[in-house]
């Protein structure tokens, strides 16, 4: 797991904890690409807070978040509602872009399970998972349980990503930094404007 996250992370309360010791006992562990600028993660963010201190704690399993926020201050706000563990904001930079290529990550929030021991991939939809059981434990276990049977396979046999439409991929593109969120904002007013002024008046009336 030190391959993967470095030597050390942080939990809830700023206190550093070394990777080995904060995964011993553990069965699964999820790494959870995340950042306080992105509104579907912040609305699936106490989703799987839930999901985590119903289901997740009592069965071994462990979250790790993998921050894309700019700024310190962000990034110490947003995980403080977290109830898991995170890569330290400082210093973690190369750790956390050579995660995104090796997960594939194109977009975020973004869900990712491995075998704790291991480091074999397990499932890569854990978030799509998650949302559709909402607050129900018992689905919530047994999704856990389907994954402990799940055979991990290592990384680079993994099976991370589906063929994705052009749009799919231009929106992914998009979300990956809050810049790109506001450049695609203007550009669907923009575009909403020009149409409008092409439409003959009579064509906005009918629509009206």
């Amino acid at each position: 797991m030190e391959q993967l996250l470095g030597l050390n992370v942080i939990n809830d309360k700023d206190v550093t904890k070394r990777v080995e010791d904060a995964m011993k006992g553990k069965s699964l562990v999820m790494f959870y690409f995340s950042a306080s600028w992105c509104p579907p993660c912040k609305a699936f963010t106490p989703v799987l807070s839930k999901f985590y201190e119903k289901c997740c704690k009592p069965k071994g399993v462990e979250i790790v978040f993998i921050s894309s926020d700019q700024d310190k201050k962000s990034f110490t706000e947003y995980f403080g509602k977290m109830p898991w563990l995170a890569l330290p904001f400082e210093g973690s930079d190369a750790v956390k872009k050579n995660l995104s290529g090796i997960f594939q990550v194109q977009g975020i929030p973004h869900l990712v399970v491995l075998d704790a021991k291991t480091t074999h991939f397990v499932a890569n939809d854990a978030k799509e998972a998650i949302a559709s059981i909402g607050d129900d434990t018992t689905k919530g276990n047994e999704l856990i349980a389907n994954w402990k049977k799940k055979e991990a396979v290592p990384i680079e046999r993994a099976q991370l990503s589906e063929k994705k439409s052009l749009f799919g991929g231009i929106i992914a593109y998009f979300l990956r930094n809050p810049m790109n969120m506001v450049a695609l904002v203007f550009f669907a007013k923009s575009a909403l404007k020009k149409l409008k002024e092409m439409m003959p008046d009579e064509a906005i009336e009918n629509e009206l």
